[in-house]
């Protein structure tokens, strides 16, 4: 084996240059609007969906923060 040795579990090592690692993009059908678009293996939403469900959900969280503190001032907590 001239250029090349072959480690513990089987694989060969080379001087030759090394071919990066690139992530497997593919299509995908979005699950909110059934719009096709290249993402990743765990991509469910369009990037637009995405961006929309990440606006609603900071929306419920800080409407559900504001109506914790109206309870608290309602009940007389003096931590409102």
């Amino acid at each position: 084996m001239d250029e090349e040795s072959v480690t513990s579990v089987g694989l060969t090592t080379s001087k030759a240059p090394r071919m990066e690692v690139t992530t497997m993009l593919c299509k995908e059908i979005c699950e909110d609007c059934g719009k096709l678009f290249i993402g990743g293996a765990n991509a469910y939403f369009c990037p637009e969906c995405r961006i929309r469900r990440q606006r609603e959900s900071a929306k419920r969280r800080n409407l559900s923060q504001i109506g914790i503190n109206a309870r608290k001032k309602k009940r007389g907590d003096n931590d409102a």
